[in-house]
């Protein structure tokens, strides 16, 4: 027996799995609404390094195609994010629709492939199952906005306390304190 098999906790799966049979899915197509729980939100920002998923859900219908499956959809998600310039918090809204090909034939490749409009992303069925809340997550970390920013106001607030260049040099030279005194005269220390 593994180490994984005798704690269960020590192996990482997906924080927000919804597995889905394909044998379940009918001609017709399936729907469904995948809400995140608190818990998984929060495993969700951990893995994301993300302050805070406050909100994901999404709709999606899976409908046979080929001899995989079509997912379809909407999934909106409200998520703070760090600023890159300031550390502030930034909240964002994210609202994607959803179009993915679940395929028991996923090419592996070293290299990154850009998609043309038309394409769709194609994840692969496990076996007979997919996982449609895993697939919703991917999704959710793609559509982050990758270099956040805080308002206009939180960043003037911000390089209101920062130094120029020339003054963070000034601070640091030998004769700063000099500088200090001569423009202080009332100081005899």
């Amino acid at each position: 027996m593994s180490d994984a098999e005798l704690n269960p906790a020590k192996t990482p799966g997906p924080e927000m799995s919804r597995p889905v049979e394909a044998g379940k899915v009918p001609l017709h197509g399936l729907e469904l609404t995948i809400e995140a729980t608190p818990k998984e939100r929060t495993a969700l920002a951990a893995r994301f390094q993300i302050p805070d998923v406050r909100s994901l859900v999404a709709n999606v219908k899976l409908e046979p195609m080929g001899n995989g499956f079509l997912m379809t959809g909407r999934m909106k998600a409200e998520v703070v994010q760090t600023c890159v310039i300031s550390s502030h918090p930034v909240e964002q809204t994210v609202d994607e629709a959803l179009k993915l090909q679940f395929s028991p034939v996923v090419e592996e490749s070293e290299e990154e492939l850009e998609l043309a409009e038309g394409d769709l992303d194609i994840l692969p069925l496990a076996g007979d199952v997919m996982d449609v809340g895993e697939a919703v997550a991917e999704t959710l970390a793609l559509a982050l906005d990758p270099y956040p920013r805080a308002s206009d106001e939180a960043l003037a607030e911000v390089r209101h306390l920062l130094l120029t260049e020339e003054e963070d040099l000034m601070a640091r030279s030998p004769f700063a304190g000099l500088a200090q005194k001569r423009n202080k005269p009332d100081d005899k220390g």
